[in-house]
């Protein structure tokens, strides 16, 4: 764990800076920690008509929406998060001349469960706006209860089929 905090510390943030590189593992593992989770995002994305860019080594996921949509990069973020709850960056912002390629970033350095849910509701309302059903199985709590409709089995039978009022922009 390293010496004691002394009072000095505090004056010389250096010494907890080399505290922390004394271990290298934190640093080390990181990539493969966004690794895993833009490999599970992505394999999440494949279920929509979203394309996911190539990226590495980053905390963000490009994704090609003109499948999707004909708004401008800036207009699909905000429809993005007024109608699904999922925030994005346009690609163009960082373009002086602002050049439109129906690209946005969607950062995957979230839990788990907040990208699993970012999935679902992105899922249900391209889906919803293609005039298709969504059908998700699933033993998480938090996504069943994002559902217009929950039913619920054990033992193999139906045991109670229960109307979710529709919220989040459904």
């Amino acid at each position: 764990m390293g010496a004691p905090r002394r009072e000095s510390d505090r004056e010389h943030p250096q010494h907890g800076l080399a505290e922390y590189l004394a271990d290298p593992t934190p640093y080390l593992t990181l990539p493969a920690f966004y690794q895993r989770k833009r490999d599970h995002f992505r394999a999440g994305l494949q279920r929509t008509r979203l394309k996911a860019m190539p990226s590495e080594g980053t905390y963000f996921q490009s994704v090609d929406y003109s499948a999707v949509s004909t708004l401008g990069e800036a207009d699909y973020c905000r429809w993005l998060t007024e109608n699904v709850g999922v925030a994005a960056i346009p690609l163009s912002a960082f373009y002086e001349d602002g050049r439109e390629q129906g690209l946005v970033r969607l950062c995957i350095a979230k839990r788990d469960d907040t990208l699993d849910e970012a999935l679902h509701d992105l899922l249900v309302r391209l889906a919803k706006d293609e005039g298709t059903a969504t059908v998700v199985v699933t033993h998480n709590a938090s996504l069943a209860a994002r559902a217009d409709r929950v039913l619920s089995v054990a033992d193999g039978r139906l045991v109670v089929s229960v109307a979710v009022p529709v919220t989040r922009g459904r």
